[in-house]
């Protein structure tokens, strides 16, 4: 009686214990690519950045990744007007701690991604073309 008192109260502890771990050990959540261009205007490439769906302010937990391809040196030009819009003229308040600027590679036209990256989210990739 003691032997089967002894194993069901083993079973229901491995039990107890396995959901802890699935508890623990979760998926992270998914990062995704809002959008991407080709050279376009200031004024289209503005109103991306608008439509950004974040909680746009210093407690946001989400960051923006931006992978821009091309040539470096245009592409340093074109990072920092991206910068300056998304954390000084726009009226959102958003810390540049949260927006990283991402040299993706050498192409002949000039591309950019805008990705979307959770608190705890797997960061993304450059694309390979």
């Amino acid at each position: 009686m003691g032997r089967i008192l002894f194993l069901i109260l083993i079973l229901f502890s491995s039990n107890a214990f396995a959901q802890t771990q699935e508890d623990i050990i979760s998926d992270p959540p998914n990062s995704y690519k809002f959008d991407e261009f080709g050279q376009i205007s200031e004024k289209k490439w503005k109103s991306k950045f608008d439509e950004l769906p974040l909680k746009q302010n210093k407690n946001c937990k989400e960051q923006i990744f931006l992978f821009l391809y091309g040539s470096k040196k245009t592409l340093n030009v074109v990072g920092k007007k991206y910068l300056d819009y998304l954390v000084k003229t726009r009226d959102c308040d958003l810390d540049p701690r949260k927006v990283f600027i991402i040299f993706g590679g050498k192409r002949k036209k000039q591309w950019t991604e805008i990705w979307i990256v959770p608190l705890g989210g797997l960061l993304p990739l450059p694309t390979i073309k």
